[in-house]
């Protein structure tokens, strides 16, 4: 693949854009490098940790990516945030931790469970031509890189999940992708419980994103109170959104 000319124009294009963006970061701040001096940001300021965890961690660290894997996976560390000895753990790591806890496995179960069979076959299974294969793990890989960013970062909150959604949709499809032909092979039985649990992962997810957007309603202090209050009742657990 590398010794495709082809392949001389698309990493032309990709170097330009990246010169075009440090052109603009070293603009800004004096360093190509840097998207935002986090040391004049007007929120960190505020925050009586802030600026030690980014001299001491940086916006990026690498030491923080279990808790944002956690954060994003299981919504643990909100709920561990004011619990010692937990809390001067996340404390002194990380900037914030924002409500409401929550788990991609009751709003997304079919993305998750396609993408891990996506995965597993493109790096162990794999049933595609070299080429082919070569582009498919280097695009996955290059989304992962906004993921793991993220998971390092020293702010966690729900609205950074969004960043996940390439690398997961591109994995989700190579996983259909994969299981569609392994279901092409098997007897109508397999196929008919495939579906079955396909459509009930479906259903999970539809339910469980809909119960967090309400979730999310109570918690946001953007939403009228009138609403808030009106929302209470079904989700009792988010009374702390309404503590000072």
């Amino acid at each position: 693949m590398a010794s495709d000319p082809s392949i001389g124009l698309p990493v032309a294009v990709l170097l330009l854009f990246a010169i075009a963006v440090g052109a603009v970061n070293f603009a800004r701040w004096s360093n190509p490098f840097t998207f935002v001096d986090f040391r004049y940001y007007y929120w960190g300021l505020r925050q009586a940790n802030f600026l030690g965890i980014l001299q001491n961690y940086g916006e990026i660290n690498l030491s923080r990516m279990w808790i944002g894997a956690l954060y994003y996976a299981t919504g643990i560390p909100y709920l561990l945030k004011g619990l010692h000895p937990f809390a001067e753990l996340l404390d002194s790591r990380i900037a914030a931790i924002e409500a409401p806890p929550f788990s991609p496995f009751f709003t997304n179960p079919l993305t998750i469970f396609l993408a891990g069979i996506g995965i597993y076959h493109l790096w162990w299974r794999p049933s595609l031509p070299p080429q082919n294969l070569a582009v498919l793990r280097l695009a996955l890989v290059a989304h992962s890189s906004a993921a793991l960013l993220i998971l390092a970062a020293m702010y966690l909150t729900m609205r950074y999940r969004f960043d996940f959604a390439p690398f997961m949709t591109m994995a989700a499809l190579i996983g259909y992708r994969a299981i569609s032909f392994t279901a092409s092979e098997r007897p109508e039985s397999w196929r008919k419980r495939l579906r079955i649990a396909a459509v009930g992962l479906c259903m999970l997810g539809i339910l469980g994103s809909h119960y967090v957007l309400l979730i999310h309603k109570v918690w946001s202090i953007a939403v009228p109170m009138p609403v808030r209050l009106a929302l209470l009742p079904f989700a009792p657990f988010a009374r702390a959104a309404f503590e000072p």
